[in-house]
Parts: C-alpha cells; sequence; structure tokens
C-alpha cells in the first residue's frame, strides 16, 4: 500500500494553517525517480502521474481513457493517427507539442534512457510527426495491449528531464530525499486546477510512527 495515511488536520497553530491549504500524506516507501520513463516503484509511479500527463489514463476501472488527446484514429492494425487538445501546456509555461511526445517516446524506444517500459514501445516502427497538434505512429505488427503504452507521462523536449516538468496536474515544489516530496497545483492545467492547493508527500517507514502521526 503506497499512500498509507493521509494528515489534513494538525494540532499546533503553524500545522493548522498549512492544513488548510496542504494535504499531507505518510509513505511507506520514499520514491526513487520522478522521471516516469524510470519510475519502477509503486511510490514513484503514482506521484508521477500527479506531475506528467500521458496521452491516455487508466480510469478507476482501468479502462483506457484520452487524457491529452482530443482524438485519434486506428487507420489499420498497424497505423495511428493522434490529435492533441489544443493549447496544452507544461508547467514552465511552454506549449506541449507533437515533437515533445515523439521525443519522449523516441528516447526510450531507442534506448537513450534505460526504461523498464521499453518492452512497450519496441514495436514502433515509425512516429511521423503532421503539424504542431497531430502525428501518425506505425507498427512492426499488430499488438493488441499497445495503447496501455501511451499512459506514460510526456516529458518537454526543451527542458532537462531532471527539472521534473510536466503536464500534469501538479508541479514539484520541493524534494528532499527519503524524507519528503511537494508538489503544487498547477494552475494552466488543462482540466482546471487542483482543488488541493498542495500535496506533501512524507516518507515514514515505520507503522507506528505512521500512527502518531496519523492520531
Amino acid at each position: 500500500m503506497v499512500l498509507v495515511c493521509a494528515l489534513p488536520c494538525l494540532n499546533c497553530g503553524g500545522q493548522r494553517e498549512r492544513a488548510r491549504d496542504t494535504f499531507v500524506i505518510g509513505l511507506e516507501a520514499a520514491p526513487t525517480n520522478l522521471d516516469p520513463r524510470l519510475a519502477a516503484d509503486a511510490t514513484s509511479a503514482k506521484i508521477c502521474q500527479l506531475i506528467y500527463s500521458g496521452l491516455f489514463r487508466l480510469d478507476n476501472s482501468l479502462q483506457l481513457q484520452p487524457e491529452l488527446l482530443e482524438s485519434y484514429t486506428q487507420i489499420s492494425p498497424t497505423h495511428y493517427r493522434f490529435t492533441l487538445r489544443p493549447g496544452l501546456k507544461f508547467q514552465d509555461g511552454r506549449p506541449l507539442t507533437t515533437a515533445d511526445v515523439i521525443w519522449t517516446y523516441n528516447s526510450i524506444r531507442k534506448r537513450e534512457v534505460p526504461s523498464p517500459y521499453y518492452s512497450g514501445f519496441e514495436k514502433i516502427a515509425t512516429l511521423k510527426p503532421i503539424d504542431e497538434r497531430s502525428f501518425e505512429l506505425t507498427l512492426t505488427e499488430p499488438f493488441a495491449p499497445f495503447l496501455s503504452a501511451l499512459t506514460m507521462g510526456i516529458l518537454p523536449q526543451h527542458a532537462a528531464p531532471e527539472e521534473h516538468i510536466g503536464a500534469g496536474p501538479y508541479r514539484l515544489l520541493q524534494i528532499v530525499p527519503d524524507q519528503k516530496v511537494v508538489l503544487e497545483g498547477f494552475e494552466q492545467y488543462f482540466q482546471g486546477a487542483p482543488r488541493a492547493r498542495r500535496l506533501e508527500f512524507l516518507t515514514m517507514k515505520d507503522d507506528n510512527l505512521r500512527v502518531l502521526e496519523l492520531v
């Protein structure tokens, strides 16, 4: 279980002030990598889903739903056309375009990063941009589960991966290794600013400590 306890109310005056706009979450393990291409553990993957957005997302029934996509068409068993939503922005204010999508996927399929998700992208034969919002993709052979790989969070081509800039509902505000990760709501998120303005993930490996903090 990754998100062990939520701590919305704390005791002292200063902490109560923080609680009005901060949702505090206790973790039993710290995230190991906040690059979505490398996030192999459950904690890292959960936090990456808040920072980054993919072409698709899994809903509560584990069904694929378009996220960054306005539309997509399967032209043949191996040929797809995708169109992004208009006006998408990264958390640094720059637009998210097909170039960023293609760059993210190529970094995995060309093994520029040692991604554990390589198998989901190795069957891509070509990635062809049409314009800033549309591109086509072909596979080497039909592969039914392929679209699930496109839940991968998109990174900006213009920024270093260690900057952790995504297009998700929260941007990374602070990270203290093995102690805490702080996220802040992204006001220009395409689905609207999140209701909780700030999320604070605290690493508390001891079960008794988590219970005491909750109390």
